[in-house]
């Protein structure tokens, strides 16, 4: 992600630890008046949300992670709080935060622990499953791509026709479509 070798657009990240995070392909808007103001026809109050996304998702992925890390003190014992060193180590064992990572996060769960966000009176939940939807396939589409390169076309195609054979994916169809443009257009 951080190393910039897929597209901008779905490479947006966060890496680092608490007070110290540090955004890949994306600015965080300092100018904004409300953390909860949101103006679809303002790009800098979306990127701000993103990275608020963004920062929550790390900040529960690096506290999951760090107890299973296991620092142990001088003594031998289990550390009951780490430092900035400690925190670095645990950044550097998860990687980069990406969107991939907040949209599992915020998936409804079987315990529904996160079911208040969809469950309020002004929500469009039939919106943003078909917002959603668009951005699963963006990025298929941009994996795909990548896959069809490194395999060749044809046998993309192949695995990409199986699939459908077996499973009726409207979706996956189109992107075939695509890459074959694509790739039509790279000879």
């Amino acid at each position: 992600m951080t190393e910039n070798k897929l597209p901008e657009s779905i490479s947006i990240c966060c890496v680092g630890i608490e007070k110290n995070f540090d955004y890949h392909n994306i600015v965080l808007p300092q100018n904004i008046e409300s953390h909860m103001e949101l103006d679809t026809t303002n790009p800098e109050t979306i990127d701000h949300h993103i990275c608020q996304f963004l920062r929550a998702t790390r900040k529960l992925r690096l506290k999951e992670k760090a107890p299973k890390m296991n620092f142990k003190t001088k003594s031998g014992t289990k550390r009951k709080s780490l430092n900035q060193n400690n925190w670095t180590q645990v950044s550097n064992s998860i990687g980069a935060t990406s969107l991939m990572d907040f949209l599992y996060r915020k998936r409804i769960k079987g315990n529904y622990q996160d079911i208040e966000t969809y469950n309020c009176p002004y929500f469009d939940g039939e919106s943003v499953l078909k917002n959603l939807i668009n951005v699963v396939d963006r990025l298929n589409l941009a994996n795909e791509s990548y896959i069809a390169k490194a395999i060749g076309f044809k046998n993309y195609k192949n695995i990409a026709d199986n699939h459908i054979g077996k499973v009726e994916n409207k979706l996956l169809g189109k992107r075939i479509r695509i890459i074959e443009q694509l790739e039509k257009a790279c000879i």
